[in-house]
């Protein structure tokens, strides 16, 4: 089994080779081979990992909407302090 701090950077390096994979063949032409061929791995050493590709899938999708910053009181404060009040 590997260990946990490498296991974590070949997720991170699936999930990077699975979000270039989508961006060449798109999402409905993907197979589990064009990732492991991205992350220079076997299709065998992906499923390792994540235990199947719809799985992976969604790994990189909540990424993805984890890079989004969600509005939230501290941003209502920050743009109601920073209007010019007439005057």
């Amino acid at each position: 089994m590997a260990r946990p701090r490498r296991q974590e950077a070949r997720r991170t390096q699936l999930t990077d080779a699975a979000r270039q994979a989508v961006l060449e063949r798109g999402l409905f032409g993907l197979r589990l081979g064009d990732v492991a061929e991205k992350a220079g791995m076997s299709p065998g050493s992906v499923l390792y990992y994540f235990p199947s590709l719809t799985e992976l899938l969604q790994e990189v999708q909540r990424e993805a909407s984890g890079d989004v910053p969600t509005p939230g009181p501290a941003c209502a404060v920050r743009s109601r302090g920073s209007a010019r009040q007439s005057g």
